[in-house]
Formats: structure tokens, sequence, C-alpha cells
């Protein structure tokens, strides 16, 4: 597992490219990361400004080093070469083979099937090539983007984790979706 996240493969969907985030990534990331409709449902705030993007990235170049967390893919749109978001696995447990996705997109690329497209890659990955035997993802309960994005990979509702997570001061119920090897259909 260390030697995956210290070196991500480079991977390639028909309109995305997915690979390490780079220095050159920040004023992408940037615009990403500053806007306050992406991190509505998310643990982070928004980045003030570029040198705390700096900050992070400097962070995940570390962590891909150390083969530790995050270790995110950055999402590249083929059709302009733009940083338009990460995914990630945020668990990985490789003795009981199973692991955790997350992910965030660009407000301007919402509604595209982008984000489905990445995971289905990041679910093969996690199949195919560290053979997990489960893969799941959460939300919280009104993120009904992200969950009808979870829904499309094949991924089932296990339930809701009542006042699981403490977000930016409110305690938040979570949603549990997953999806088994047996269930993956290789999409």
């Amino acid at each position: 597992m260390q030697i995956f996240l210290t070196k991500l493969p480079r991977l390639e969907t028909n309109r995305l490219i997915l690979r390490e985030i780079q220095k050159e990534d920040a004023e992408d990331m940037f615009e990403h990361a500053s806007n306050k409709n992406i991190s509505k449902y998310v643990q982070w705030n928004p980045h003030k400004n570029i040198d705390e993007t700096k900050e992070f990235i400097n962070l995940i170049l570390s962590n891909y080093i150390k083969g530790e967390f995050p270790a995110p893919w950055a999402i590249i749109y083929k059709k302009n070469n733009k940083f338009i978001g990460t995914i990630e696995f945020t668990q990985l447990n490789i003795e009981n083979r199973y692991g955790e996705i997350g992910y965030a997109i660009s407000e301007e690329y919402w509604g595209q099937g982008l984000v489905v497209e990445a995971a289905i890659e990041i679910l093969r990955v996690g199949f195919d090539i560290l053979y997990l035997n489960r893969i799941q993802a959460c939300c919280m309960t009104e993120n009904n983007q992200s969950i009808k994005v979870m829904t499309k990979i094949g991924m089932s509702c296990e339930g809701v984790l009542r006042d699981y997570s403490l977000v930016k001061g409110i305690f938040r119920d979570i949603k549990i979706f997953s999806i088994l090897k047996k269930e993956w259909t290789n999409k």
C-alpha cells in the first residue's frame, strides 16, 4: 500500500486524466478550493489565499514521499488540460481489503458526469489492482449531488450515522454507501 501511495499511477478515462498533484496546479486548485459551494459539504474550509493552497500542495507532495494520507489524484479535464478537482482513497486497509473514497470537483463542472467517470476508474483500481473486497464512501445527508454520484457508480446506501461527524462546529448526520467486489461489474 505504501508503494501505491508514494507513486500514484497515472490513470486516463475518456474525458479525464487522473495524476499526482503538482505545484503547477496551485492556481487552478485555489480557484476550486476557495469556492464556498465546494467546501460546503466537506471538512475543510475554503482556502483564503493562494499561499494556503500552496501549503496544502506541499503537504500532499510530502505525503506522496512518505506514503501517507492525503494522497489524492488531481482530476484533469482533457478538453482544456485544467485541474478541476481531486479524488482519493481517504482510507485503505489492505489487511481487511477495504477502502473509502472521497472527491470534490469544481462547481462549473458539476452535472456532467465527470466525478462518476473518475470514481468508476478509482473503483477499478481498488478492485482490480489493490484487490479490495469493499469500497465505501460517505457524505452529509443533505449532499444530494454526492448521493447521486455514489448511486450511479453502483454503491448502495447502508444507512445513516447520526451526529457522526463534527463539521465546522456542527454535528452532522452522515450517509454511508458501499459496493462489494462481487457487485462490481467493471463498468
